[in-house]
């Protein structure tokens, strides 16, 4: 494999799972996984549009967590590198 091809597939497949401490593989079930749940939601909320009293909560409960779970990851990976 020469090096512009390399280049390639540490930049577009590599680069960011290992920024995050994660492998290619390991990113890409995370990635799925929220991807379910982010379906899910949206699923629920489209459900909601038609009939208000379902899924009140749907889009709500989801980004909440979601957003918990990154900031909790993003303070981890500061305090494991010392900042």
């Amino acid at each position: 494999m020469d090096q512009d091809s390399t280049g390639f597939w540490d930049r577009w497949f590599l680069a960011h799972p290992r920024s995050i401490g994660d492998t290619y593989f390991g990113h890409m079930l995370g990635a799925f996984a929220i991807a379910g749940r982010m379906f899910a939601a949206g699923l629920g909320c489209l459900i909601h549009a038609f009939v208000p009293g379902l899924f009140e909560k749907a889009a709500s409960v989801t980004v909440t967590d979601l957003d918990r779970k990154f900031t909790s990851r993003r303070a981890n990976m500061a305090s494991d590198l010392g900042l």
